[in-house]
């Protein structure tokens, strides 16, 4: 699995969509949870659910962006994060 996002290196205030992609071996993730932490390790938000996302960055900074994806079929979960730059 993978985070793509519609600009890795946003203005500050720009609206970025990120969308968890890619490989999903049984094709049944069903939840994906999302967390954005700053360069200091605050979280700045948690708990946004869903396959795709829309975040508003307003602080210029370096943020980490992560996602879990996990199935309540087979038990399965996948993550990543990237980091994008405002």
């Amino acid at each position: 699995m993978s985070i793509a996002s519609t600009d890795p290196e946003p203005a500050l205030g720009e609206n970025v969509t990120f969308e968890a992609t890619g490989y999903d071996p049984n094709s049944d993730y069903s939840q994906y949870n999302w967390t954005i932490e700053d360069s200091s390790g605050n979280v700045v938000t948690s708990g946004i659910w869903g396959k795709t996302i829309d975040y508003t960055f307003d602080r210029a900074d370096t943020y980490t962006v992560y996602v879990i994806a996990s199935s309540d079929y087979s038990g399965s979960k996948a993550t990543d994060n990237i980091n994008i730059g405002v």
